[in-house]
């Protein structure tokens, strides 16, 4: 759901990444986004689906990099956004 997101939401996703001149506004974003991600992966680990060592900013950057390789690529479709970020 959230690579389905980030894939509709291109932008959004390279201002997660971005540096840390953002507004307020932004970094508001930036930390709900980082809280709902350290949510998921906590959740993740715990079923025993993550590795121990990954944590929410590994996930973070992985995302962002699917969204920004559709944004260089143009939409990579479901099947191979879902394969890379499966990896």
């Amino acid at each position: 759901a959230t690579a389905d997101f980030l894939a509709a939401h291109k932008a959004l996703a390279e201002q997660l990444a971005a540096s840390p001149e953002l507004s307020q506004v932004d970094q508001d974003l930036k930390a709900r986004y980082h809280a709902k991600v350290t949510a998921i992966v906590s959740r993740a680990q715990s079923a025993g689906a993550l590795r121990p060592d990954v944590g929410p900013t590994d996930v973070t950057m992985l995302l962002s990099g699917v969204a920004h390789a559709i944004s260089v690529h143009g939409d990579l479709g479901p099947v191979v956004r879902n394969r890379y970020l499966g990896v």
